[in-house]
């Protein structure tokens, strides 16, 4: 569930309610709370002054969702009150389930989701007769349908794709997938051989983004990357514009290297490098474009050797073109 998500099924709330759409500074103010921001740090990224936000715009909206959902809803509990909310709505005999596919073979794995995938289509069923009177939750509902309907239509083209080797992935699945394929390596790993021949790990992250690595999908992302350090050689350079962007991401970076990763940064903002990869020798390798102002453009993750062996020469060619200007994060720079 991300943000997008979220704003679109809290506007349909609204709408249904009161016949009107939220404003661009509300979808601002609802950004940062999801984001766990500040109203500070709000302002920073609004057109609207600090005073605005805070002391008028914050107030009214939290009183608004409150009395739309039906709940108190403040700035400090919105998003853990809307991951909440979707599956409140279901019917109490349908419980979050996870799908323990990890261990299987693939084939058994595809059969289980399949049936699982039914049984989804008898929650939303009997969900919509649960919540039949009530026009909100209607609505509500039908936003998290489209949304899981959008999700399984990019499930179903993905599994077409993956015949190719590669897939076209961005966003929070794009690092779940490869989270996952984390995890398997270093399953692999551990039951090695320590004298057995392993690969190293490159990888490669632009922009100012410490924000997101203290979300807990990227924690475990990191978490992993320095589990994997134990077994193999793990690299990653990070590319930041300016030096405030270097700034921000000392913690990110120094529990990096505190993890024993090996950390480099990189200042720079030459449009071949904004670009954020990972490569595992002979395993797999994922890349996202990003644009100037640090959104995802596109990205994919691929088993395909062509693909590997291209992301494995472009972190060497960036150590070269840009050595002389990369630092070396040592344990002690900063404090953690």
């Amino acid at each position: 569930m991300d943000f997008e998500e979220v704003f679109k099924a809290v506007n349909a709330a609204v709408f249904a309610s009161d016949g009107r759409h939220l404003s661009q500074v509300e979808e601002d103010v609802l950004r940062g709370a999801w984001l766990d921001l500040t109203y500070p740090e709000i302002a920073k990224t609004s057109s609207y002054s600090l005073n605005y936000l805070k002391q008028d715009v914050g107030p009214n909206l939290w009183k608004l969702l409150s009395r739309v959902l039906g709940e108190e809803v403040g700035k400090s509990n919105f998003r853990s009150y809307m991951e909440r909310y979707f599956f409140k709505q279901l019917p109490s005999s349908v419980e979050p389930e996870t799908i323990k596919l990890q261990h299987q073979e693939p084939k058994t794995a595809c059969q289980v989701l399949s049936s699982k995938l039914n049984q989804i289509d008898k929650a939303c069923f009997e969900a919509s007769q649960a919540i039949s009177e009530d026009a909100n939750k209607q609505v509500l509902l039908n936003a998290y349908v489209q949304m899981m309907n959008k999700h399984l239509s990019i499930f179903s083209r993905n599994i077409s794709e993956i015949n190719k080797g590669s897939v076209e992935i961005s966003g929070q699945q794009r690092l779940e997938v490869k989270n996952q394929l984390l995890k398997q390596l270093l399953e692999k790993l551990e039951r090695q051989d320590k004298n057995q021949e392993k690969p190293s790990l490159y990888a490669v992250s632009y922009g100012d983004i410490h924000r997101w690595w203290e979300t807990s999908l990227a924690q475990e992302f990191r978490d992993l990357n320095g589990e994997l350090a134990k077994y193999i050689h793990v690299e990653r350079i990070f590319i930041l514009p300016d030096k405030e962007a270097e700034e921000n991401m000392k913690i990110t970076m120094n529990w990096h290297r505190y993890l024993g990763i090996d950390v480099y940064c990189l200042i720079g903002d030459d449009p071949e490098i904004r670009v954020s990869f990972l490569v595992c020798e002979n395993s797999f390798t994922n890349l996202v474009n990003i644009s100037r102002n640090g959104e995802e453009l596109d990205g994919y993750i691929s088993v395909n050797s062509r693909d590997i062996a291209r992301n494995l020469n472009r972190f060497k060619a960036i150590k070269k073109l840009y050595g002389s200007k990369l630092r070396k994060i040592e344990i002690g720079d900063e404090e953690v």
